[in-house]
């Protein structure tokens, strides 16, 4: 690899696969959708869909990948049981750099560095976790939960990743180093919609 931890093919027909839920991914936890239920393996061959009118991007933007400065910098919102930690916890949060742990997965992004401290325990009467949730165990070591994760957790969450960065985390490898910001929710709806627009601006550009 040069940058980041993914990359992306798109062919003209898509992958020829059984839709489950209304999705042709797997989900490899579960063993569900996809090719069999399971990561691709040397010699799968995929059956491709019958081709509609292709539309070609323009030239160079194809494969352009969105390439994150070390640190990367990834904006949170506070909560939302920031008050389950003490006074200084998001302050530290957002002012210390973290490791991409290799125990990262699809599930959660395991975060190595300063611990943050509960002011009593880290279990909560489960509740529902959102994508970029970040949760805080008993051992003070931060999980941003991702794609794959549980739908309810019983950890506290200190913060939580605005969706125009996930992305950023996404293609975070083991060893990359992650800064945290905290902002606002205005902050957080600007960067969303900018960043909509620019691939709405993608899709218009003349082929």
């Amino acid at each position: 690899r040069r940058s980041g931890a993914r990359a992306y093919l798109a062919m003209a027909g898509g992958v020829d696969t059984t839709p489950v839920l209304g999705s042709r991914s797997t989900h490899v936890p579960t063993r569900m959708g996809g090719f069999e239920g399971r990561a691709l393996r040397r010699g799968d061959r995929l059956a491709i869909g019958p081709a509609s009118v292709a539309r070609m991007p323009p030239r160079g933007r194809g494969g352009d990948v969105p390439v994150a400065p070390s640190p990367a910098i990834v904006r949170v919102l506070a909560g939302p049981q920031a008050n389950r930690f003490v006074p200084e916890a998001l302050e530290a949060f957002a002012s210390a750099r973290y490791h991409v742990s290799v125990h990262s997965d699809r599930m959660g992004v395991r975060l190595t560095g300063p611990t943050l401290r509960h002011i009593e325990t880290a279990d909560i009467v489960s509740d529902a976790t959102p994508v970029g949730s970040v949760q805080v165990p008993a051992s003070g070591e931060p999980i941003v939960l991702m794609a794959d994760r549980q739908t309810t957790g019983g950890y506290a969450k200190l913060a939580t990743v605005i969706a125009a960065d996930i992305g950023v985390l996404g293609q975070a490898c083991p060893g990359d180093r992650i800064q945290f910001t905290v902002c606002e929710h205005r902050e957080a709806i600007a960067a969303l919609l900018g960043r909509e627009r620019q691939l709405l601006a993608l899709e218009q550009e003349p082929a």
